[in-house]
């Protein structure tokens, strides 16, 4: 009889393991993960270098790469695909907000003195010019009694 009584009691023993341990099992899937990552409202991940978004309708995996020189066409995205001929490709008009704070200066100033020449008026060098020669006139009125003398 004592022989029966200790198999019972170590299998309900082990039953009671079995049971903890599927609890702590179901604990542990309701615990989030350290190295998974959560994807956004739009089911995409936005790592640093790359972007990953997929649905289960499609099937279909788009991904998104983003160059590090943006100033470089890309031939083929695989190697050993079929090239582009890179020449013939178009780039999207560039918006002033996307340059640099020089060459936005510089386009700019182009684009008002292109306005001016249309309306025939000076350009903005033509306008320092003057400003120049009338801050030197204002300095130095004994130097303009040169009749007839043309020092523009």
């Amino acid at each position: 009889m004592m022989l029966v009584h200790s198999i019972k009691e170590r299998t309900k023993a082990q039953k009671a393991e079995a049971e903890k341990k599927k609890v702590a099992e179901k604990e542990q899937d309701k615990k989030p993960k350290e190295n998974k990552l959560v994807p956004n409202q739009g089911n995409d991940l936005n790592m640093e270098n790359y972007s990953l978004g997929q649905s289960l309708q499609e099937k279909v995996i788009s991904i998104v790469i983003s160059k590090r020189d943006q100033g470089d066409w890309w031939k083929s995205l695989l190697k050993g695909d079929p090239e582009t001929d890179t020449q013939k490709a178009k780039p999207d008009p560039s918006k002033l907000s996307d340059l640099d704070l020089e060459t936005c200066s510089f386009v700019e100033k182009m684009m008002f003195d292109q306005r001016q020449k249309q309306m025939a008026r000076p350009t903005s060098d033509e306008t320092q010019k003057q400003q120049l020669m009338n801050q030197f006139m204002a300095q130095n009125p004994s130097m303009m009694n040169f009749p007839g003398a043309n020092l523009m």
